[in-house]
């Protein structure tokens, strides 16, 4: 009898170290791959994600749907498209920022002509810095100062504004996204102190009735008016996203691979993260920045950095992941790749990469996905045509490519 238990206890003992060192090795193989360890800091979950996804790479082919180029729009010249969105019917509407106006592009590439203009009348506006469609009916254009949410019908038709409480009068509307039955607005207000000026920024919802909630995040920069010195890691603004379910992604630190979600009500925060090495930065970037000083849009004394920006863009796709595009996905990848996405789970676990064939250009292109589509704007970036990449005289024609994102043949 007490030999049975001596063996049982034995048995049990195995029994329970086994388990634990395949319960030790699961973990350990998910912290190498994609499931990084959770910790919770003042109620907020933090979650570290190694380098390497849980899923590997995907290899995403495209499939071009239309292009269209200035030929193709008469006596309309494509300018500074800084927007893109699409209709439940596939028709697709670019916000140009200098010619303040909209063009409106079917299905199939045809166009169909401009929506809005200049001014400052119905359906009118200037400084342009995002473009929605809300309940899939209206066009909204969003004017950074004087603050306006300029509403239109698919159509053109003027539909007035969206309201706005009287206490934004006074800030600047520096981006704009659908969330939930309202606007989440990113804000920026200057404040003038005795010896030093500020900035503070934030992201606020408001709802149908133009009523702001608190902010759900912000941010203050301050310099002394004697001696004001610029660093662009600090200076800059964060990268910002919304999904249509009021979710809010922002990356506020130039060189961490940090992404803060919470609700556009200030609920429901977290932080997720991924290891990242930097990559150096890009001739065209070299570039960028040295025409920005020629033209003293930033000052010859700025502060560089050595890396570009570690987050370049976050797209919160519908189906609950977000697509992070970072510095190296969009400025290291191969010949043949236009870009390539870190792609996590609505809870920051990383899931994959997808690498998406085609060309692309960076500095001289600009990119923009919305829904399973990815729109590239040949010579829409900042350099234009700038032949910096070859030795060739690149043409600085502009036009715009619709690609559908396709199958999945293979799996690095």
């Amino acid at each position: 009898m007490s030999m049975n238990r001596s063996m049982g206890t034995v048995i049990l003992i195995t029994v329970v170290l086994v388990m634990e060192t395949f319960a030790q090795k699961a973990a350990s193989a998910d912290d190498a791959q994609g499931q990084g360890p959770e910790t919770v800091n003042n109620g907020v979950v933090h979650v570290m994600n190694p380098a390497l996804p849980t899923d590997g790479v995907h290899t995403i082919t495209t499939r071009k749907v239309w292009k269209v180029g200035e030929e193709d729009t008469g006596d309309t010249v494509f300018g500074d498209i800084i927007a893109v969105v699409r209709d439940h019917a596939g028709n697709s509407y670019l916000l140009d920022a200098q010619q303040a106006q909209v063009y409106a592009i079917s299905p199939e590439g045809e166009f169909l002509g401009t929506r809005g203009g200049p001014g400052e009348g119905p359906s009118e506006f200037g400084a342009a810095s995002a473009l929605a469609i809300l309940a899939d009916t209206l066009l909204c254009v969003t004017q950074s100062m004087p603050p306006r949410l300029v509403l239109m019908d698919l159509r053109g038709q003027a539909e007035g504004d969206h309201p706005l409480s009287q206490e934004l009068d006074t800030t600047m509307i520096y981006g704009s996204a659908p969330a939930k039955d309202g606007m989440a607005l990113f804000l920026g207000e200057f404040v003038q102190k005795e010896h030093s000026i500020g900035l503070n920024s934030s992201i606020r919802f408001v709802n149908a009735k133009g009523v702001a909630a608190p902010a759900c995040w912000e941010m203050f920069q301050e310099a002394d008016v004697g001696a004001i010195q610029f660093d662009e890691k600090t200076d800059g603004p964060p990268v910002w996203a919304v999904n249509r379910d009021g979710r809010v992604f922002v990356s506020e630190d130039w060189d961490a691979y940090e992404i803060e979600s919470i609700d556009v009500d200030g609920g429901n925060r977290m932080v997720f993260r991924r290891a990242y090495t930097p990559i150096t930065r890009a001739q065209w970037q070299l570039t960028l920045v040295g025409k920005h000083m020629d033209k003293k849009e930033m000052s010859p004394d700025t502060k560089l950095s050595e890396f570009g920006r570690t987050i370049v863009r976050i797209f919160p796709r519908d189906n609950g992941t977000v697509w992070v595009l970072n510095d190296q996905g969009e400025n290291g990848v191969v010949q043949d790749v236009l870009v390539q996405f870190d792609v996590f789970d609505r809870k920051g676990h990383f899931l994959r990469q997808a690498k998406v064939l085609g060309i692309y250009q960076p500095g001289r292109d600009r990119l923009f996905l919305v829904d399973d589509y990815l729109y590239v704007v040949v010579n829409g970036g900042e350099l234009g045509g700038d032949p910096i990449f070859t030795d060739d005289v690149a043409s600085d024609a502009m036009e715009v490519r619709c690609l559908a994102l396709g199958a999945t043949p293979s799996t690095e």
